[in-house]
């Protein structure tokens, strides 16, 4: 965490959406993933609480 990868992979990941036309990128976010995604300018709708092998976890639609 803090080295630059992830907003690196963003950068790229949005620029191709560009090129593609694509004028609207959301995301489910882990807990992790939610606060590089806010520093995008990505703002939290929600938060999903969800059930997978019994176990409850939640993310972030942004």
């Amino acid at each position: 965490m803090g080295t630059g990868v992830g907003s690196a992979i963003y950068a790229a990941l949005e620029a191709a959406a560009k090129r593609a036309g694509i004028s609207l990128l959301f995301v489910d976010a882990s807990e992790g993933a939610r606060r590089l995604f806010e520093r995008q300018g990505f703002n939290v709708e929600a938060r999903n609480v969800f059930t997978i092998g019994g176990m409850a976890i939640h993310n972030y639609r942004t």
